[in-house]
Protein backbone atom coordinates (compact mmCIF):
# COMPACT_ATOMS: atom_id res chain seq x y z
CA UNK A 1 0.00 0.00 0.00
CA UNK A 2 2.87 2.37 0.89
CA UNK A 3 4.44 1.75 -2.55
CA UNK A 4 1.14 2.58 -4.26
CA UNK A 5 0.88 5.92 -2.41
CA UNK A 6 4.51 6.70 -3.29
CA UNK A 7 3.83 6.02 -6.98
CA UNK A 8 0.75 8.21 -6.84
CA UNK A 9 2.78 11.03 -5.25
CA UNK A 10 5.40 10.79 -8.00
CA UNK A 11 2.69 10.87 -10.67
CA UNK A 12 1.11 14.05 -9.20
CA UNK A 13 4.51 15.81 -9.06
CA UNK A 14 5.20 14.83 -12.67
CA UNK A 15 1.78 16.11 -13.77
CA UNK A 16 2.32 19.46 -12.03
CA UNK A 17 5.77 19.73 -13.64
CA UNK A 18 4.27 19.02 -17.08
CA UNK A 19 1.59 21.69 -16.57
CA UNK A 20 4.25 24.20 -15.49
CA UNK A 21 6.43 23.46 -18.51
CA UNK A 22 3.46 23.70 -20.88
CA UNK A 23 2.38 27.01 -19.35
CA UNK A 24 5.89 28.37 -19.67
CA UNK A 25 6.02 27.28 -23.33
CA UNK A 26 2.68 28.93 -24.11
CA UNK A 27 3.69 32.10 -22.30
CA UNK A 28 7.02 32.22 -24.12
CA UNK A 29 5.57 34.48 -26.82
CA UNK A 30 2.52 36.71 -26.88
CA UNK A 31 0.56 38.39 -29.65
CA UNK A 32 -3.04 39.53 -30.34
CA UNK A 33 -5.63 36.79 -30.84
CA UNK A 34 -7.03 38.66 -33.85
CA UNK A 35 -6.09 41.50 -36.18
CA UNK A 36 -7.74 43.50 -38.99
CA UNK A 37 -6.65 44.51 -42.46
CA UNK A 38 -8.10 47.78 -43.71
CA UNK A 39 -10.68 50.04 -42.03
CA UNK A 40 -13.88 51.89 -42.88
CA UNK A 41 -11.99 54.04 -45.42
CA UNK A 42 -10.12 51.21 -47.15
CA UNK A 43 -10.41 51.35 -50.96
CA UNK A 44 -10.87 48.19 -53.00
CA UNK A 45 -8.73 46.91 -55.88
CA UNK A 46 -5.49 47.84 -54.12
CA UNK A 47 -3.04 46.42 -51.57
CA UNK A 48 -3.03 47.06 -47.85
CA UNK A 49 -0.91 45.84 -44.95
CA UNK A 50 -0.77 45.56 -41.18
CA UNK A 51 1.87 45.02 -38.51
CA UNK A 52 1.52 42.23 -35.96
CA UNK A 53 3.59 42.60 -32.79
CA UNK A 54 5.13 39.42 -31.35
CA UNK A 55 6.69 39.61 -27.89
CA UNK A 56 9.29 37.13 -26.59
CA UNK A 57 8.35 36.89 -22.92
CA UNK A 58 11.28 34.60 -22.05
CA UNK A 59 14.25 36.45 -20.57
CA UNK A 60 16.94 34.01 -21.65
CA UNK A 61 16.12 32.25 -24.95
CA UNK A 62 15.56 33.75 -28.40
CA UNK A 63 12.70 32.80 -30.72
CA UNK A 64 13.95 31.49 -34.06
CA UNK A 65 12.77 29.77 -37.24
CA UNK A 66 9.51 31.74 -37.36
CA UNK A 67 7.05 30.56 -40.03
CA UNK A 68 3.66 32.01 -41.07
CA UNK A 69 0.86 30.72 -43.29
CA UNK A 70 -2.67 31.86 -44.18
CA UNK A 71 -5.79 29.70 -44.53
CA UNK A 72 -9.13 31.19 -45.63
CA UNK A 73 -12.35 30.29 -43.80
CA UNK A 74 -14.90 32.40 -45.70
CA UNK A 75 -17.38 30.82 -48.09
CA UNK A 76 -17.49 33.93 -50.27
CA UNK A 77 -13.76 34.44 -50.84
CA UNK A 78 -10.86 32.28 -51.94
CA UNK A 79 -7.34 32.56 -50.53
CA UNK A 80 -6.14 33.71 -53.96
CA UNK A 81 -8.49 36.73 -53.77
CA UNK A 82 -6.22 38.26 -51.13
CA UNK A 83 -2.75 37.12 -52.29
CA UNK A 84 -1.45 37.35 -48.71
CA UNK A 85 2.31 37.48 -48.08
CA UNK A 86 4.44 38.01 -44.95
CA UNK A 87 7.57 39.86 -43.88
CA UNK A 88 8.85 37.64 -41.08
CA UNK A 89 11.55 38.59 -38.53
CA UNK A 90 14.47 36.14 -38.56
CA UNK A 91 14.47 35.95 -34.77
CA UNK A 92 13.21 37.73 -31.66
CA UNK A 93 15.66 38.25 -28.80
CA UNK A 94 14.69 37.54 -25.17
CA UNK A 95 12.32 40.10 -23.58
CA UNK A 96 11.93 42.04 -26.85
CA UNK A 97 9.18 42.53 -29.47
CA UNK A 98 9.39 41.72 -33.14
CA UNK A 99 7.07 42.74 -35.98
CA UNK A 100 5.42 40.49 -38.54
CA UNK A 101 4.07 42.45 -41.55
CA UNK A 102 1.02 41.08 -43.40
CA UNK A 103 0.39 42.23 -47.00
CA UNK A 104 -2.98 41.65 -48.69
CA UNK A 105 -4.94 42.62 -51.77
CA UNK A 106 -8.46 44.04 -51.25
CA UNK A 107 -10.70 42.54 -53.95
CA UNK A 108 -13.49 44.46 -55.67
CA UNK A 109 -16.12 42.13 -54.21
CA UNK A 110 -15.01 42.71 -50.59
CA UNK A 111 -17.99 43.56 -48.36
CA UNK A 112 -17.74 46.80 -46.42
CA UNK A 113 -18.38 45.29 -42.99
CA UNK A 114 -15.51 43.96 -40.89
CA UNK A 115 -15.61 40.20 -41.37
CA UNK A 116 -13.35 37.24 -40.78
CA UNK A 117 -11.55 36.09 -43.93
CA UNK A 118 -9.31 33.40 -42.42
CA UNK A 119 -6.52 32.71 -39.94
CA UNK A 120 -2.73 33.14 -39.71
CA UNK A 121 -0.86 30.17 -38.25
CA UNK A 122 2.55 30.96 -36.68
CA UNK A 123 5.18 28.41 -35.64
CA UNK A 124 8.66 28.93 -34.18
CA UNK A 125 11.44 27.39 -32.06
CA UNK A 126 12.60 28.56 -28.65
CA UNK A 127 15.54 26.48 -27.54
CA UNK A 128 14.23 22.92 -27.38
CA UNK A 129 10.57 24.06 -27.34
CA UNK A 130 8.29 24.29 -30.38
CA UNK A 131 5.89 27.23 -30.39
CA UNK A 132 2.59 27.54 -32.22
CA UNK A 133 -0.09 30.24 -32.36
CA UNK A 134 -3.19 31.03 -34.45
CA UNK A 135 -4.36 34.60 -35.09
CA UNK A 136 -7.82 35.29 -36.58
CA UNK A 137 -7.59 37.62 -39.59
CA UNK A 138 -10.36 40.11 -40.39
CA UNK A 139 -10.74 42.62 -43.22
CA UNK A 140 -12.81 45.80 -43.58
CA UNK A 141 -13.42 48.03 -46.60
CA UNK A 142 -15.14 51.34 -47.21
CA UNK A 143 -18.90 51.41 -47.65
CA UNK A 144 -19.84 53.40 -50.72
CA UNK A 145 -23.36 53.89 -49.36
CA UNK A 146 -23.95 56.83 -47.04
CA UNK A 147 -27.18 58.04 -45.42
CA UNK A 148 -26.83 61.69 -46.37
CA UNK A 149 -30.01 63.19 -44.88
CA UNK A 150 -33.04 62.17 -42.79
CA UNK A 151 -36.25 64.23 -42.75
CA UNK A 152 -38.96 63.29 -40.25
CA UNK A 153 -42.57 64.46 -40.02
CA UNK A 154 -44.38 63.90 -36.71
CA UNK A 155 -48.12 64.50 -36.55
CA UNK A 156 -47.85 66.86 -39.53
CA UNK A 157 -44.85 68.85 -38.27
CA UNK A 158 -41.72 68.38 -40.40
CA UNK A 159 -38.20 68.40 -38.98
CA UNK A 160 -35.71 68.51 -41.85
CA UNK A 161 -32.17 67.14 -41.83
CA UNK A 162 -32.03 65.78 -38.29
CA UNK A 163 -28.71 64.51 -36.94
CA UNK A 164 -27.81 61.73 -34.55
CA UNK A 165 -27.80 64.12 -31.57
CA UNK A 166 -31.42 65.16 -32.14
CA UNK A 167 -34.31 63.73 -30.10
CA UNK A 168 -37.59 64.92 -31.65
CA UNK A 169 -40.68 64.58 -29.46
CA UNK A 170 -43.76 62.49 -30.22
CA UNK A 171 -46.89 61.28 -28.47
CA UNK A 172 -48.62 57.93 -28.52
CA UNK A 173 -50.48 57.24 -31.78
CA UNK A 174 -48.71 60.10 -33.57
CA UNK A 175 -48.14 59.48 -37.28
CA UNK A 176 -44.44 59.50 -38.19
CA UNK A 177 -43.14 59.74 -41.78
CA UNK A 178 -39.58 59.58 -43.08
CA UNK A 179 -37.63 60.68 -46.13
CA UNK A 180 -34.16 59.10 -46.20
CA UNK A 181 -31.61 60.35 -48.72
CA UNK A 182 -28.89 57.80 -49.56
CA UNK A 183 -25.76 58.59 -51.59
CA UNK A 184 -23.60 56.31 -53.76
CA UNK A 185 -20.03 57.55 -53.21
CA UNK A 186 -18.43 55.72 -56.12
CA UNK A 187 -17.02 58.26 -58.55
CA UNK A 188 -17.63 56.03 -61.56
CA UNK A 189 -21.14 55.67 -62.99
CA UNK A 190 -20.53 52.44 -64.94
CA UNK A 191 -23.12 49.73 -64.33
CA UNK A 192 -20.79 47.75 -62.07
CA UNK A 193 -20.71 50.68 -59.66
CA UNK A 194 -24.49 50.95 -59.33
CA UNK A 195 -25.67 49.84 -55.88
CA UNK A 196 -29.02 48.09 -55.55
CA UNK A 197 -30.12 49.66 -52.27
CA UNK A 198 -32.84 49.11 -49.66
CA UNK A 199 -33.52 51.15 -46.50
CA UNK A 200 -34.94 49.74 -43.25
CA UNK A 201 -36.35 51.71 -40.31
CA UNK A 202 -36.79 50.04 -36.91
CA UNK A 203 -37.70 51.21 -33.42
CA UNK A 204 -39.41 49.77 -30.34
CA UNK A 205 -41.54 52.92 -30.40
CA UNK A 206 -43.29 51.48 -33.49
CA UNK A 207 -45.17 48.19 -33.75
CA UNK A 208 -43.05 46.88 -36.63
CA UNK A 209 -40.11 47.73 -38.86
CA UNK A 210 -40.51 48.91 -42.43
CA UNK A 211 -38.48 48.31 -45.58
CA UNK A 212 -38.40 50.55 -48.60
CA UNK A 213 -38.59 49.31 -52.16
CA UNK A 214 -35.11 48.67 -53.55
CA UNK A 215 -33.60 51.18 -55.97
CA UNK A 216 -30.46 51.25 -58.12
CA UNK A 217 -28.32 54.27 -57.24
CA UNK A 218 -25.72 55.20 -59.83
CA UNK A 219 -22.20 56.22 -58.89
CA UNK A 220 -21.86 59.80 -57.64
CA UNK A 221 -25.64 60.09 -57.29
CA UNK A 222 -28.26 59.96 -54.52
CA UNK A 223 -31.85 58.81 -54.07
CA UNK A 224 -34.70 59.89 -51.75
CA UNK A 225 -36.44 56.90 -50.14
CA UNK A 226 -39.93 58.10 -49.20
CA UNK A 227 -42.10 55.06 -49.94
CA UNK A 228 -42.37 53.78 -46.35
CA UNK A 229 -45.85 53.28 -45.00
CA UNK A 230 -46.64 55.78 -42.27
CA UNK A 231 -45.45 54.67 -38.85
CA UNK A 232 -47.60 55.12 -35.76
CA UNK A 233 -46.16 55.52 -32.28
CA UNK A 234 -47.31 52.50 -30.27
CA UNK A 235 -50.27 53.33 -28.04
CA UNK A 236 -48.53 51.39 -25.26
CA UNK A 237 -45.20 53.22 -25.58
CA UNK A 238 -43.65 54.38 -22.31
CA UNK A 239 -42.67 57.90 -21.34
CA UNK A 240 -39.02 57.67 -22.43
CA UNK A 241 -36.60 57.97 -25.32
CA UNK A 242 -36.54 55.21 -27.96
CA UNK A 243 -33.71 54.37 -30.35
CA UNK A 244 -34.62 54.72 -34.01
CA UNK A 245 -32.25 52.84 -36.33
CA UNK A 246 -32.14 53.50 -40.06
CA UNK A 247 -30.00 51.18 -42.17
CA UNK A 248 -29.10 51.36 -45.84
CA UNK A 249 -27.87 48.13 -47.44
CA UNK A 250 -27.01 47.33 -51.02
CA UNK A 251 -24.92 45.28 -53.42
CA UNK A 252 -22.88 46.64 -56.33
CA UNK A 253 -22.16 45.02 -59.69
CA UNK A 254 -19.01 43.32 -58.34
CA UNK A 255 -20.92 41.57 -55.55
CA UNK A 256 -19.60 43.78 -52.74
CA UNK A 257 -22.13 44.52 -50.00
CA UNK A 258 -22.32 48.09 -48.67
CA UNK A 259 -23.86 49.24 -45.41
CA UNK A 260 -24.53 52.44 -43.48
CA UNK A 261 -26.44 53.14 -40.29
CA UNK A 262 -28.05 56.23 -38.79
CA UNK A 263 -29.40 56.42 -35.22
CA UNK A 264 -31.30 59.01 -33.24
CA UNK A 265 -33.66 59.13 -30.25
CA UNK A 266 -37.43 59.57 -30.49
CA UNK A 267 -38.59 61.16 -27.23
CA UNK A 268 -42.08 59.78 -26.49
CA UNK A 269 -44.08 61.91 -24.06
CA UNK A 270 -46.97 60.38 -22.12
CA UNK A 271 -49.53 62.66 -20.50
CA UNK A 272 -50.39 62.41 -16.80
CA UNK A 273 -54.05 62.00 -17.74
CA UNK A 274 -54.62 59.87 -20.80
CA UNK A 275 -57.44 57.57 -21.82
CA UNK A 276 -56.95 55.28 -24.81
CA UNK A 277 -59.93 53.67 -26.56
CA UNK A 278 -59.14 50.04 -27.34
CA UNK A 279 -62.32 48.71 -29.00
CA UNK A 280 -65.89 49.71 -29.85
CA UNK A 281 -68.62 47.07 -30.30
CA UNK A 282 -72.21 47.64 -31.44
CA UNK A 283 -75.13 45.24 -30.77
CA UNK A 284 -77.03 44.39 -32.86
CA UNK A 285 -75.45 45.14 -36.20
CA UNK A 286 -76.86 46.34 -38.50
CA UNK A 287 -79.11 48.70 -36.52
CA UNK A 288 -82.78 49.15 -37.36
CA UNK A 289 -84.20 52.65 -37.70
CA UNK A 290 -86.59 53.38 -34.82
CA UNK A 291 -84.88 50.80 -32.57
CA UNK A 292 -82.35 50.97 -29.75
CA UNK A 293 -78.86 49.50 -29.88
CA UNK A 294 -76.06 49.04 -27.37
CA UNK A 295 -72.55 50.43 -27.63
CA UNK A 296 -69.73 48.78 -25.62
CA UNK A 297 -66.57 50.87 -25.30
CA UNK A 298 -63.38 49.20 -24.08
CA UNK A 299 -60.78 51.71 -22.89
CA UNK A 300 -57.64 51.92 -20.76
CA UNK A 301 -56.03 54.49 -18.48
CA UNK A 302 -52.71 54.78 -20.29
CA UNK A 303 -51.62 57.87 -18.38
CA UNK A 304 -49.38 57.99 -15.33
CA UNK A 305 -51.98 58.69 -12.62
CA UNK A 306 -55.34 57.41 -11.35
CA UNK A 307 -58.45 59.18 -12.67
CA UNK A 308 -61.89 59.78 -11.20
CA UNK A 309 -62.99 62.31 -13.80
CA UNK A 310 -62.66 60.43 -17.10
CA UNK A 311 -65.32 61.11 -19.73
CA UNK A 312 -66.54 59.28 -22.85
CA UNK A 313 -68.50 61.29 -25.42
CA UNK A 314 -70.47 59.60 -28.23
CA UNK A 315 -71.70 61.60 -31.20
CA UNK A 316 -73.45 61.04 -34.54
CA UNK A 317 -72.90 64.31 -36.40
CA UNK A 318 -75.35 63.46 -39.17
CA UNK A 319 -78.10 62.31 -36.79
CA UNK A 320 -77.76 64.87 -33.98
CA UNK A 321 -77.36 62.05 -31.47
CA UNK A 322 -75.01 62.60 -28.50
CA UNK A 323 -74.33 60.80 -25.23
CA UNK A 324 -71.85 61.57 -22.47
CA UNK A 325 -70.64 59.23 -19.72
CA UNK A 326 -68.99 61.29 -16.98
CA UNK A 327 -67.04 60.83 -13.74
CA UNK A 328 -65.54 57.48 -14.69
CA UNK A 329 -63.21 56.13 -12.03
CA UNK A 330 -60.26 54.17 -13.48
CA UNK A 331 -56.83 53.49 -12.03
CA UNK A 332 -53.48 53.91 -13.80
CA UNK A 333 -52.78 51.01 -16.16
CA UNK A 334 -56.24 49.46 -15.79
CA UNK A 335 -58.86 48.84 -18.49
CA UNK A 336 -62.62 49.11 -18.31
CA UNK A 337 -65.77 48.72 -20.40
CA UNK A 338 -68.66 51.18 -20.40
CA UNK A 339 -71.98 50.46 -22.11
CA UNK A 340 -74.67 52.83 -23.29
CA UNK A 341 -77.94 52.37 -25.18
CA UNK A 342 -78.89 54.75 -27.99
CA UNK A 343 -82.11 55.12 -30.01
CA UNK A 344 -82.02 55.64 -33.76
CA UNK A 345 -84.84 57.96 -34.94
CA UNK A 346 -87.60 56.25 -36.88
CA UNK A 347 -87.23 58.56 -39.89
CA UNK A 348 -83.47 57.88 -40.32
CA UNK A 349 -82.54 57.04 -43.89
CA UNK A 350 -80.86 53.75 -44.64
CA UNK A 351 -77.10 53.96 -45.03
CA UNK A 352 -73.80 54.03 -43.16
CA UNK A 353 -72.98 56.64 -40.54
CA UNK A 354 -69.87 57.44 -38.54
CA UNK A 355 -70.19 57.29 -34.78
CA UNK A 356 -67.36 59.20 -33.06
CA UNK A 357 -66.23 58.28 -29.55
CA UNK A 358 -63.98 60.76 -27.74
CA UNK A 359 -62.18 60.13 -24.44
CA UNK A 360 -61.12 63.01 -22.23
CA UNK A 361 -60.77 63.94 -18.58
CA UNK A 362 -62.66 66.48 -16.50
CA UNK A 363 -65.70 67.98 -18.16
CA UNK A 364 -63.96 69.64 -21.08
CA UNK A 365 -63.55 68.20 -24.56
CA UNK A 366 -60.49 70.43 -25.00
CA UNK A 367 -58.66 67.90 -22.84
CA UNK A 368 -59.40 64.97 -25.15
CA UNK A 369 -56.81 62.21 -25.21
CA UNK A 370 -58.19 59.82 -27.83
CA UNK A 371 -60.81 59.71 -30.58
CA UNK A 372 -62.05 56.68 -32.51
CA UNK A 373 -64.75 56.28 -35.15
CA UNK A 374 -67.03 53.33 -35.82
CA UNK A 375 -69.00 52.86 -39.04
CA UNK A 376 -72.64 52.01 -38.25
CA UNK A 377 -75.04 50.51 -40.82
CA UNK A 378 -78.69 51.51 -40.40
CA UNK A 379 -81.52 49.63 -42.11
CA UNK A 380 -85.24 50.25 -42.52
CA UNK A 381 -86.46 47.01 -40.97
CA UNK A 382 -90.26 47.58 -41.16
CA UNK A 383 -90.60 45.97 -44.58
CA UNK A 384 -88.06 43.20 -43.93
CA UNK A 385 -88.96 39.74 -42.55
CA UNK A 386 -87.39 39.03 -39.17
CA UNK A 387 -85.36 36.11 -40.52
CA UNK A 388 -83.68 38.49 -43.00
CA UNK A 389 -82.32 40.73 -40.24
CA UNK A 390 -78.98 39.17 -39.34
CA UNK A 391 -76.03 40.08 -37.20
CA UNK A 392 -72.52 40.43 -38.59
CA UNK A 393 -71.85 36.73 -37.95
CA UNK A 394 -74.90 35.83 -40.12
CA UNK A 395 -76.74 34.46 -37.07
CA UNK A 396 -80.51 35.08 -37.18
CA UNK A 397 -82.10 36.78 -34.21
CA UNK A 398 -85.51 38.03 -33.12
CA UNK A 399 -86.18 41.71 -32.52
CA UNK A 400 -87.32 42.29 -28.93
CA UNK A 401 -89.35 45.40 -28.13
CA UNK A 402 -87.22 47.81 -26.06
CA UNK A 403 -88.15 48.13 -22.39
CA UNK A 404 -88.96 51.47 -20.85
CA UNK A 405 -86.00 53.48 -19.57
CA UNK A 406 -85.07 52.82 -15.96
CA UNK A 407 -84.95 55.60 -13.40
CA UNK A 408 -81.21 55.89 -13.85
CA UNK A 409 -81.64 56.94 -17.45
CA UNK A 410 -79.97 53.80 -18.82
CA UNK A 411 -82.01 51.86 -21.38
CA UNK A 412 -81.30 48.25 -22.19
CA UNK A 413 -83.14 47.77 -25.45
CA UNK A 414 -82.39 45.44 -28.30
CA UNK A 415 -80.97 42.03 -27.53
CA UNK A 416 -80.35 38.89 -29.54
CA UNK A 417 -82.49 35.91 -28.45
CA UNK A 418 -81.84 32.32 -29.49
CA UNK A 419 -84.55 29.64 -29.04
CA UNK A 420 -83.07 26.28 -28.18
CA UNK A 421 -84.41 23.12 -26.47
CA UNK A 422 -82.76 21.88 -23.28
CA UNK A 423 -82.71 18.37 -24.75
CA UNK A 424 -80.44 19.63 -27.55
CA UNK A 425 -77.94 21.14 -25.18
CA UNK A 426 -74.60 19.81 -23.97
CA UNK A 427 -75.86 20.07 -20.36
CA UNK A 428 -78.58 17.50 -21.13
CA UNK A 429 -76.05 15.04 -22.64
CA UNK A 430 -73.76 15.43 -19.60
CA UNK A 431 -76.64 14.78 -17.20
CA UNK A 432 -77.72 11.71 -19.19
CA UNK A 433 -74.23 10.14 -19.08
CA UNK A 434 -74.01 10.82 -15.33
CA UNK A 435 -77.39 9.14 -14.71
CA UNK A 436 -76.35 6.02 -16.66
CA UNK A 437 -73.17 5.74 -14.58
CA UNK A 438 -75.15 6.01 -11.32
CA UNK A 439 -77.52 3.24 -12.45
CA UNK A 440 -74.59 0.92 -13.34
CA UNK A 441 -72.96 1.51 -9.94
CA UNK A 442 -76.26 0.67 -8.15
CA UNK A 443 -76.59 -2.55 -10.16
CA UNK A 444 -73.06 -3.64 -9.23
CA UNK A 445 -73.72 -2.90 -5.52
CA UNK A 446 -76.97 -4.91 -5.56
CA UNK A 447 -75.32 -7.92 -7.23
CA UNK A 448 -72.45 -7.84 -4.73
CA UNK A 449 -74.83 -7.69 -1.78
CA UNK A 450 -76.83 -10.61 -3.20
CA UNK A 451 -73.75 -12.85 -3.36
CA UNK A 452 -72.89 -12.01 0.24
CA UNK A 453 -76.41 -13.04 1.34
CA UNK A 454 -76.04 -16.41 -0.44
CA UNK A 455 -72.72 -17.09 1.29
CA UNK A 456 -74.12 -16.43 4.71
Amino acid sequence: MRKMFKALEIFIYALLLLITVASAANAAWTMPSSTTLGDDSQERDEFTQLSLSITNSDNSTSITNIQASFSETSTKYDATDFNITFDIPSSIDPSTTGTLTVHSFVPLNKNSKREKIGAITLTADQGNNSLSKTVELFMEAESKLRIDQVDITIDGDQDEDIDENDDPEAKRKDDVEFIVTVENRYNDNDNEFEIDTEVTIQSDAFEDERDSDSSDIEGDDSYDFDDFQTFEVDDKAKDRKYDVTITAEGTDGFGAEHFDEFKFDLDVKVEDREITIREINVFPAPVCAGESFRVDIDFENTGTRDLNDAVLYIEFDDLAITKKISNIDIRDGKDKTESVTLLIPKDTDEGTYFMDVTAFYKDSSSADTDRESELITIRDCDDMPKEAIVQEDDTSFDIVTPTAPAATGMVFGVSAVRKASFFDSSAYLTLLVFAILVVLVLIVLLLTQGRKDELY
